[in-house]
């Protein structure tokens, strides 16, 4: 109790930290579409792999989507304080939209396990949807290779441009990816996976009740979904007052991230095919991780300057 009274009070008086509330962007679902349209039509950015560019489009969907025809069980696993405890590992229901393709979980689940030809029994779609339902059942299920069960989905990439076999796509390159992304789509605030987290979380908090809230973001307590919630509060005020139908709509548009996009921003470099950088792909190789992280920091920070 001293030391939280010497942190809370003390420190907090003197001026020697800061109370400020971090802004906290967020991406509606428009927002989430928006960037995998933006990414399969208009992202001139050329990436080592051409599956990246896949893998980041799937990531987009389930973060947003976090959570007939075909549908995929997805195990939560590696979640705070439940890692191997299979009791606490909930299963979401991801379902097909044949209508929706380029935003279908189901469809970018099944290209990259056909690419990495993972499911028993079928190479193609032709022999996916060949494969005939069982006597007795609506449903086919579909098995996994057990040479694939430890395989992740999204791999990293190294930088001569060959996807790893068995390593996962790490927490630093999926970073810099988001970011560059938001950066060429036009965001003027920087894009994070906490960007549709905190969408997620709102949004799943109007429809479930609070057990299934804990169970499906992972908290212990619930305190700690007030972290997620938005400085700006998303209420009509104005025409509830005035006892008018509230513009909910509205009220999301200018709290979305999308109600600071700008087209005409400027790009990063290498953004566009019309202006390749020469890299030397010698000194690359030879530079740990740390420096190349560095170097794309200061890349993001003294060229990437918005007006």
């Amino acid at each position: 109790m001293a030391l939280s009274s010497f942190v809370k009070q003390d420190l907090i008086a003197e001026g020697k930290i800061s109370t400020k509330v971090r802004h906290k962007p967020v991406a509606l679902f428009e927002v989430a579409e928006d960037l995998v349209t933006f990414l399969w039509k208009a992202d001139e950015y050329e990436f080592l792999h051409s599956r990246i560019r896949l893998q980041l489009a799937f990531l987009i969907i389930i973060l947003a989507l976090a959570y007939s025809g075909y549908f995929l069980l997805v195990h939560l696993w590696y979640r705070k304080r439940t890692c191997n405890l299979e009791k606490y590992a909930p299963q979401l229901l991801l379902y097909e939209e044949p209508k929706r393709c380029f935003f279908c979980p189901v469809a970018y689940f099944l290209v990259l396990a056909l690419a990495d030809q993972a499911i028993e029994g079928c190479n193609s779609f032709t022999s996916l949807e060949a494969t005939p339902t069982p006597l007795g059942t609506d449903t086919c299920w579909f098995k996994i290779k057990s040479s694939m069960l430890d395989v992740p989905i999204l791999r990293s990439v190294d930088q001569k441009g060959v996807i790893h076999q068995d390593q996962i796509w790490k927490f630093n390159s999926i970073s810099n990816m988001l970011i560059g992304l938001g950066q060429r789509a036009g965001y003027e605030e920087n894009l994070t996976a906490y960007c549709f987290r905190r969408v997620f979380s709102n949004t799943i908090d109007k429809a479930v009740s609070q057990a299934q809230r804990r169970q499906l973001i992972g908290h212990c307590e619930d305190g700690t979904f007030q972290h997620y919630i938005s400085r700006i509060v998303g209420a009509d005020t104005q025409s509830l007052a005035q006892g008018c139908t509230p513009n909910q709509a509205l009220i999301e548009e200018a709290t979305s991230m999308k109600a600071r996009r700008n087209l005409l921003a400027p790009m990063p470099p290498g953004s566009q095919l019309t202006k390749h950088q020469r890299v030397d792909i010698t000194q690359t190789l030879s530079m740990s991780p740390q420096k190349k992280d560095k170097i794309q920091r200061r890349l993001r920070k003294n060229v990437y300057l918005k007006k």
